[in-house]
């Protein structure tokens, strides 16, 4: 199965999964297949449930910034900002 290591020094099933390109690796603490796989599913559960949702921002966000920080440069300045 993949997903599904069995390390062989120990004998201990752990579960592997890459999220957000880091691999996670977390021991599922048995040494019988049928339990790993039984835990595997609720460690991918859990895992991906974990991801963190990335929420793309807004197209104005970044113009109304810029906006406030080139208002902020220019009220110091004798020259009024520009539109």
């Amino acid at each position: 199965m993949p997903n599904l290591l069995q390390y062989v020094s120990n004998s201990n099933y752990y579960g592997r999964i890459k999220v957000s390109g880091k691999t996670i690796r977390e021991s599922l603490n048995t040494d019988v297949w049928t339990t790993a796989k039984l835990r595997l599913l609720d460690f991918l559960k859990k895992q991906k449930g974990n991801r963190e949702r990335i929420v793309a921002p807004l197209f104005t966000e970044p113009r109304l910034r810029t906006t406030r920080t080139a208002r902020a440069q220019f009220a110091h300045s004798a020259e009024p900002p520009p539109r």
